[in-house]
């Protein structure tokens, strides 16, 4: 089983996140994929569920 690169932290009025990694530069770019995530929800996002983009 691979380590989890980071750790999506819930709170009712923010979210953050806490990272991993080896480098300071995988500490990084495993920050911009918790970002992302954050953003847009790939953990919780089913690829059936449409988006609407207003």
């Amino acid at each position: 089983m691979a380590p989890r690169l980071y750790r999506i932290i819930e709170h009712t009025a923010d979210t953050g996140f806490e990272v991993r990694g080896a480098t300071k530069e995988q500490v990084y770019e495993n920050a911009a994929k918790a970002f992302f995530d954050i953003m847009w929800h790939i953990t919780t996002r089913r690829k059936s569920e449409p988006e609407n983009i207003e």
